[in-house]
């Protein structure tokens, strides 16, 4: 997996709260016949997950993840299937772009991505970053690594995050513990600072590193 740098830390008895989502969104295990998750919460609008809108790839072989409505993907105007082992609201795409800017739409939303020669060459705009995301496994149980998920005879449904357990299967204790000491007012969530499916920053951070740590400092001196 992607290697985190050393940044923020928490006390140790916040950890399991601190670590809900650092990988919010690789996915729990398997199927699950009768369980009371949420499978299909509401959304208030279709969002693409992945890839994030204006980001620099360093791969062509990418995944579009879509939760909304059922919608046609299209890439450069071109209509490309979904992968018939996942079931709505939740649709993934697997494309193989050559290096270059590409548009995707999906229903009214649309996004551009580049995919890049190599870190110092593409053919995106100046501002658009390089976006990296965390390692994921290459079939679609993949999922169940981060999120509840389940099999059904439509495909999988894949649900809510799971955690804390999914960040401790890989984030151990004492090492999120140790990379959390610049928190004063340590976060409830991980979710609150990292993503999983695209950051530009280090460590999968929303965010610069500072810029983070100010908003939490400015936050503690308001309680």
């Amino acid at each position: 997996m992607i290697k985190h740098d050393r940044l923020l830390s928490l006390p140790l008895r916040l950890v399991a709260a601190a670590c809900l989502a650092v990988v919010c969104g690789s996915l729990v295990a398997s199927s699950r016949g009768s369980s009371s998750v949420d499978f299909h919460p509401a959304c208030s609008s279709p969002v693409i997950v992945a890839p994030p809108d204006r980001a620099v790839l360093m791969s062509g072989n990418l995944d579009v993840i879509y939760r909304g409505e059922d919608a046609p993907l299209k890439v450069d105007s071109q209509v490309t299937s979904w992968d018939s082992a996942y079931t709505s609201p939740v649709r993934v795409g697997h494309l193989h772009l050559s290096p270059g800017v590409h548009r995707l739409e999906i229903g009214d939303r649309r996004i551009q991505l580049c995919v890049a020669l190599n870190e110092m060459e593409h053919d995106g705009p100046a501002d658009w970053q390089i976006h990296k995301s965390h390692t994921m496994g290459s079939d679609v149980k993949r999922c169940a690594e981060c999120h509840e998920t389940r099999s059904n005879e439509a495909g999988l449904s894949v649900g809510q995050p799971r955690a804390p357990q999914a960040c401790m299967d890989c984030h151990r204790t004492e090492e999120v513990k140790r990379t959390h000491q610049a928190f004063t007012d340590p976060p409830a969530d991980c979710r609150q600072c990292h993503v999983l499916h695209g950051s530009p920053f280090p460590s999968l951070l929303k965010a610069p590193k500072q810029k983070i740590l100010d908003q939490f400092a400015q936050s503690a001196s308001r309680s």
